[in-house]
């Protein structure tokens, strides 16, 4: 038996803020259709705060035969912006 991904967007990034952003939240997520496009996402998300933060990125991927969803860890750091420039926290 042939196993089937989503076809649209295999791929989830969560983004949990080191303190809730007004309007926003403390977690946001988006999807994707690969780890690339996640860390895009998550890079650009963080750059466009007004403020600098500490935030962690996590990459989901769907296991599961689509329409069922069984995302899985796949990727996991911390973003920091400080003075408007991203540092990578591995």
């Amino acid at each position: 038996m042939e196993t089937k991904n989503s076809p649209k967007n295999p791929y989830r990034v969560e983004l949990t803020f080191e303190h809730a952003i007004p309007g926003l939240g403390s977690v946001v997520s988006y999807t994707a259709k690969s780890i690339v496009g996640c860390e895009t996402i998550a890079r650009t998300q963080v750059l466009h705060l007004k403020q600098d933060i500490t935030t962690t990125v996590r990459i989901f991927k769907n296991k599961s035969e689509y329409p069922s969803f069984n995302w899985t860890k796949v990727a996991s750091y911390e973003l920091r912006k400080s003075n408007g420039k991203l540092i990578q926290i591995l």
